[in-house]
């Protein structure tokens, strides 16, 4: 070492960051390319849904990943799409308001799908309508649009007056212009299409495979395939922020659903031939929401073999995971997260149950 300091100070110090720099790479833990820590988080009952009256009709209310949304004041909105309403409660769970009614045109509401609250209004995906209707959260109706060439309308998100929507849609042969997205004006005026699709087929079209959850903040679309594991982010221009294919990743989780789609999923000859594409159909993604900071939390739809439970697969500003969540709830494993939602108060909810129980929560963690 003394010879070495005889030298330049140039090369001593570039020598001494070289070697730093190799020790700390060698001290540094190993961690396999795509291993992300996991977090285990006891959650936090808001409400028990289970005691709702009225009843949402619509058998169990973990089914529908896309019927809830919650207001700035923490009001709870949820689809009946058995009595084609939006049922309306406050966050101790008292029955406030009945939005809609049946019917397909105007302010009738024919299973309705989707719901999205900005300030003050709530936006109603129509499934079987093949419509949104549009009302304000005291339960006024404003307006609607007919999406005529439209199967139905899975999802979406609303901001500055934009309506973002991953639609189904009939045409088949154009595929929405090999887009994922369609962009509406509240007048129902279609503006742009963008988004890349993951792949179509001959049978099912683009739509089936590319069914996405949506969400905005700050001026970008985020979003997650439901059978297919990847996130994505655009700008309201259609410019691509991030895509990523998280199919090759080292997350058990989903390297145990690709193992279930290669054994026996919906790309198999024999579900196609036999019309069983709806019961194999893999579901990577329950649910996806995005914080303040543009922090995004995926819901994969695998369970622990061992532990029964869920996991939530949470992914930087970049897209990139960073770790996994496994939550309990009253000291139980949560067996099961169907919808996600950042509230405005930028708290972390869910809507889900735990093991050994039937009884379906709201809760935050």
């Amino acid at each position: 070492m003394k010879e070495l300091f005889k030298q330049k100070p140039g090369k001593a110090y570039r020598f001494i960051i070289i070697f730093f720099a190799m020790f700390s790479a060698l001290a540094a833990p190993a961690c396999k390319p795509g291993k992300i820590p996991v977090q285990e988080i006891e959650a936090r009952e808001i409400l028990d849904l289970s005691n709702l009256e009225p009843k949402i009709d619509d058998g169990d209310l973990g089914e529908y990943s896309c019927a809830f949304a919650m207001d700035e004041t923490e009001n709870l909105y949820f689809a009946d799409s058995q009595q084609h309403c939006v049922l309306k409660f406050d966050i101790k769970g008292r029955f406030l308001n009945r939005i809609g009614h049946v019917g397909m045109e105007g302010d009738g509401l024919y299973y309705p799908w989707g719901l999205f609250i900005e300030k003050d209004k709530l936006y109603i995906l129509d499934n079987r309508g093949r419509s949104l209707k549009i009302y304000d959260t005291a339960g006024n109706f404003v307006s609607w649009m007919k999406f005529s060439d439209a199967y139905w309308a899975e999802t979406l998100c609303v901001d500055k007056g934009n309506i973002f929507l991953n639609i189904r849609y009939f045409d088949e042969k154009n595929y929405n212009q090999q887009k994922l997205i369609s962009v509406f004006s509240e007048k129902g005026k279609k503006k742009d299409a963008f988004g890349k699709i993951i792949r179509s087929h001959k049978f099912f079209g683009y739509s089936f495979f590319n069914t996405s959850y949506l969400t905005s903040v700050k001026n970008k679309i985020y979003g997650a395939f439901r059978f297919y594991p990847a996130v994505f982010c655009y700008d309201f221009t259609g410019r691509e922020v991030y895509y990523h294919d998280l199919k090759n990743s080292k997350i058990e989780e989903i390297q145990r659903l690709n193992k279930e789609g290669i054994e026996g999923g919906m790309d198999m000859p024999g579900a196609i031939k036999t019309a069983e594409w709806g019961a194999r159909a893999i579901n990577y993604c329950s649910s996806f929401a995005v914080d303040r900071e543009g922090r995004g939390y995926m819901s994969v739809d695998c369970y622990d073999q061992k532990s029964s439970r869920n996991t939530i697969i949470c992914v930087d500003t970049a897209g990139i995971p960073q770790k996994k969540l496994k939550l309990t709830l009253h000291g139980k494993p949560v067996r099961r997260i169907d919808q996600l939602i950042i509230t405005g108060k930028n708290k972390r909810c869910a809507i889900g149950n735990i093991e050994g129980s039937k009884r379906v929560y709201l809760f935050k963690f």
